[in-house]
């Protein structure tokens, strides 16, 4: 029988499975939640990953966790993914989630430090202004196709600069937004223009929010904080 006090916390370590520690009642404890925990002279922040804890440890050895992080949970479509990753790479979990949470730093923005990040993408989300050609309309098609049945699958665009992908790539977005969803958009980081960000602002009433190397630390904090929130609709970064 489990132990409903006792959790595996996954820590952004190179390990597979999460570490049992003792999780109080009060604090409402749910999968994907950030917590503070004792590790080894140390502490670590990680995620409550299942309740139950491991077989075989024994629970007078069982140290509690220092608190909850005030930060929104990850949602369970990122715990699916952070486990499919590392199958699919044969990476442990740890590894992952280190990738997911960003940097440690994220995680020490004071209150003050939130407001809106980036303006609300306005309704009814129909860009492009202009009218698609034959082509680019067949292909707008399915790539709302694709986005409303919400499953994995990948299409290749070809066509040259300039050839119109970016107005098809952007009927995607703007049918993941009808839909109350976020969308990420990876790109070589030269093509993070102001241009395209200027023609993304054209089409859907506000800029998107960036992720790229240049970023400052507290750019990086803000802007992940937003994502994490689902305060920010759209991310483009780079690839």
């Amino acid at each position: 029988m489990t132990n409903p006090d006792i959790w595996q916390v996954l820590l952004p370590l190179p390990f597979k499975d999460g570490f049992d520690y003792r999780v109080p009642p009060e604090m409402a404890p749910r999968a994907g939640q950030f917590v503070r925990v004792p590790f080894g002279r140390s502490e670590k922040v990680g995620i409550l990953w299942q309740p139950g804890g491991s077989s075989g440890v024994d629970p007078a050895k069982i140290k509690s966790v220092s608190g909850a992080l005030d930060l929104p949970p990850l949602p369970d479509d990122m715990i699916k993914m952070i486990d499919w990753v590392a199958a699919y790479t044969m990476n442990p979990r740890g590894a992952v989630l280190k990738m997911a949470m960003a940097e440690k730093s994220v995680f020490a923005v004071p209150k003050r430090a939130r407001k809106p990040v980036a303006a609300e993408p306005a309704a009814p989300f129909q860009p492009p202004q202009t009218k698609l050609e034959a082509a680019q309309a067949a292909g707008a098609v399915q790539l709302r196709d694709r986005v409303r049945a919400g499953k994995f699958s990948a299409i290749l665009l070809e066509g040259v600069t300039g050839s119109g992908k970016t107005e098809v790539y952007f009927e995607a977005i703007a049918e993941c937004l009808a839909m109350g969803r976020q969308a990420l958009v990876m790109l070589p980081e030269i093509s993070l223009s102001d241009q395209l960000l200027r023609r993304f602002a054209d089409s859907f009433g506000a800029p998107p929010i960036l992720w790229h190397s240049d970023l400052r630390a507290t750019e990086r904090r803000r802007n992940w904080l937003a994502v994490a929130r689902g305060e920010s609709r759209v991310v483009v970064g780079a690839r």
